[in-house]
């Protein structure tokens, strides 16, 4: 295995543009519509690169369909 970044709550909300506030809030909801899936590391919650930068495209891409 690579060895690959994986985001904290924080970093994902700077990238997103968002708060961790928010992040939290749709993960309580498991609104995975708003953010990508995480990744348990212990108790804590974590977002390899990979799979933001792919959810991110797949946004992207569904985004493009409308215009």
């Amino acid at each position: 295995m690579s060895n690959q970044k994986v985001l904290n709550i924080y970093e994902l909300a700077e990238l997103l543009g968002t708060t961790s506030a928010a992040i939290r809030s749709h993960w309580q909801r498991r609104n995975f519509d708003a953010i990508p899936r995480p990744i348990h590391l212990g108790r804590r919650l974590g977002w390899p690169m990979q799979i933001v930068e792919d959810w991110l495209q797949k946004k992207i891409e569904a985004d493009s369909i409308w215009q």
